[in-house]
């Protein structure tokens, strides 16, 4: 093989591991960072299971008011910070005149999807992160398996995270890394994917309230 050849070569392994890496840190096509935008133009995970499935944002007109589990004043709260938290979400089974969290389908687990987006000076909102919380115990260990399969072993470290009144205490985590991309798991299986800078803001704004998200943690 010529020198070219080798070299043309090699450079499409490594475009194949970078296009394999970026691919990993992305939920369903969800990724920190992207428009909000950007985010409603995917297809919500799980509409072959159930084509009424999209991403639902909790300052819709009908979704605030029709939203299992949800309180309208702690929408208001995040909106008066520059928050909004969307979801992937679904008639609810119980009461198809409600909507309900849907459970998406990863590595073999069930879980939900918190995406807090932030708003931005030019009017445009970006994702800070996705929570991903476990459905049920056994679906803990598939979501960090499926984790290490396509990237590794993880580095062990502690990360504190925030929710509603609680303090941020360090608890230990598994972290994969991409460029400004982070992973981080908890011994659970609660999964954070986010950008280290917009969940600096957006703990920031969140900060501000009397009560923290009742709907996902952020790290610190």
């Amino acid at each position: 093989m010529s020198i070219v050849l080798r070299s043309v070569s090699a450079a499409l392994l490594m475009l194949a591991g970078i296009t394999t890496s970026a691919q990993a840190f992305d939920v369903a096509g969800l990724r920190p960072g992207m428009t909000l935008a950007e985010a409603r133009a995917l297809p919500a995970p799980g509409t072959e299971v159930n084509p009424k499935r999209r991403i639902g944002c909790l300052d819709e007109p009908g979704l605030a008011d029709h939203m299992v589990g949800l309180m309208k004043s702690d929408v208001a709260k995040e909106a008066s910070v520059g928050v909004l938290t969307c979801t992937i979400v679904e008639p609810d089974p119980m009461n198809p005149s409600y909507w309900a969290p849907a459970l998406v389908r990863l590595d073999g687990a069930d879980a939900t999807l918190w995406l807090p987006f932030i708003s931005l000076a030019d009017g445009g909102q970006r994702l800070a992160q996705i929570a991903v919380y476990p459905n049920r115990k056994k679906d803990e260990s598939k979501l960090l398996q499926g984790l290490t399969a396509k990237l590794g072993q993880p580095k062990a470290g502690s990360r504190a995270f925030v929710a509603m009144m609680s303090g941020a205490a360090p608890e230990p985590v598994s972290t994969w890394q991409s460029g400004a991309h982070v992973i981080d798991a908890t011994k659970n299986s609660m999964t954070y994917y986010y950008d280290p800078a917009l969940t600096k803001d957006l703990n920031a704004r969140l900060s501000k309230l009397p009560g923290r998200s009742f709907l996902y943690a952020v790290p610190q």
